[in-house]
């Protein structure tokens, strides 16, 4: 199926599913999630992207905060994130920026003026540009 062309958009609040081909938990091998974008950039032609370090992601596999095991998982998981970690964030980072488009306002408002960032979290959407994965 060819995606080129097709956009889809996706509530902000909904964390997004990274794609197998794209990435797995380097630890344990699970889907990983990302669960938060919080820091945004303008690229050259004056479009929001999500800026190299501004999301969370995480491994399915994380217990709750609070689980008696999330302290001895957390430990595990992160033990050294430069070599474990670093790498996937980098690649993820790259994706975004290839495959989505973020629409940080809605038509008639402003952004900040400062320029970092949107207006408001309220209607943050994230649009799938297609092409290969």
């Amino acid at each position: 199926m060819n995606l080129a062309g097709v956009m889809k958009f996706i509530d902000i609040d909904t964390p997004l599913g990274i794609p197998a081909n794209w990435a797995v938990c380097p630890i344990c091998g699970a889907a990983l999630v990302i669960d938060e974008l919080t820091e945004w950039d303008l690229d050259d032609q004056g479009r929001w992207q999500v800026s190299p370090y501004g999301f969370d992601f995480t491994c399915v596999t994380e217990p709750e905060l609070g689980d008696p095991i999330h302290d001895a998982w957390r430990d595990g998981h992160y033990e050294d994130y430069g070599r474990d970690w670093e790498p996937i964030c980098k690649l993820l980072w790259e994706k975004l920026t290839a495959h989505y488009r973020f629409v940080l306002d809605p038509p008639g408002t402003h952004r900040q003026s400062n320029g970092s960032g949107p207006a408001s979290k309220r209607y943050e959407w994230l649009t799938w540009m297609g092409g290969k994965a």
